[in-house]
């Protein structure tokens, strides 16, 4: 059983709190703008940086395929039949 209420995003942009902590960021992504949850770490000397967005699905599969070993055409080949 949960201990608090279970919030969709839409209850979150509504309450008091998590808008008097600013909670929300907004950032510009290939699909328009995204609004998501800010860091709820308030450090002065070291403020969060919000400068890359949410990646799009599959954004990083070439780059993560890669660092596990996976040669050129073993990833074209994952792409080509369509697994990725």
């Amino acid at each position: 059983m949960s201990a608090g209420p279970i919030n969709e995003m839409s209850d979150l942009e509504k309450d008091e709190h998590a808008i008097a902590r600013k909670m929300f960021v907004s950032m510009e992504t290939r699909r328009g703008t995204v609004k998501t949850i800010a860091s709820p770490y308030r450090l002065s000397a070291t403020p969060p940086d919000y400068r890359y967005p949410p990646p799009a699905v599959g954004q990083h599969n070439d780059e993560i395929l890669q660092e596990l070993g996976l040669s050129v055409q073993e990833r074209a080949s994952l792409s080509e039949a369509n697994i990725l």
